[in-house]
């Protein structure tokens, strides 16, 4: 699999090595259940492979490039495909720079960004809270979503695999 994202990291080399092990285990894991995966960076791809997919929620605008600033500087999107190069699963992931201030803040000020996908919102006439937490959530922060698996793989044990190889190759 070519991989098209930084590999930059503040992990000593042996929390990367461990991550890469992690990450190499698990698509071969994944790969035994007939998917081979990719990492793409194109938000504008994402954005309209997601529209042709009837079965696929409508994407939240923290990975729709139309709403919010999103691509290869910030972001990647993973895709599998099966043995007939149909796509059976996509997730993305983003990554944010919140120094000097907060997820709840950064929430509050881009609620177009952070609004649920497929729902008529009147943003303007809105009332955002956030959970407390997100108010000490600051600096690098990374987003794992718009997770999609074709139904015939949801009751196979990949789902789990898929998640964390996303969140792995998130860190690395």
């Amino acid at each position: 699999m070519k991989t098209t994202v930084s590999t930059s990291s503040k992990f000593d080399s042996n929390t990367q090595k461990e991550i890469s092990r992690k990450i190499f285990e698990l698509e071969t894991a994944i790969q035994s259940y007939g998917i081979q995966l990719e990492c793409r960076n194109d938000f504008a791809v994402f954005r309209e492979t997601a529209k042709k997919n009837t079965d696929l929620a409508e994407l939240t605008g923290v990975f729709d490039d139309q709403v919010s600033e999103i691509g290869p500087e910030n972001g990647f999107w993973i895709q599998g495909k099966n043995q007939y190069g149909e796509v059976v699963h996509r997730q993305a992931i983003r990554h944010d720079d919140l120094a000097g201030t907060s997820l709840a803040n950064h929430w509050i000020t881009n609620p177009q960004v952070h609004a649920p996908a497929g729902y008529d919102i009147d943003i303007e006439e809105s009332d955002f809270n956030t959970a407390p937490a997100a108010d000490t959530i600051t600096g690098s922060v990374c987003y794992l979503g718009d997770y999609w698996l074709e139904r015939s793989y949801r009751n196979m044990e990949v789902a789990p695999l898929l998640s964390e190889y996303g969140k792995l190759t998130a860190l690395q």
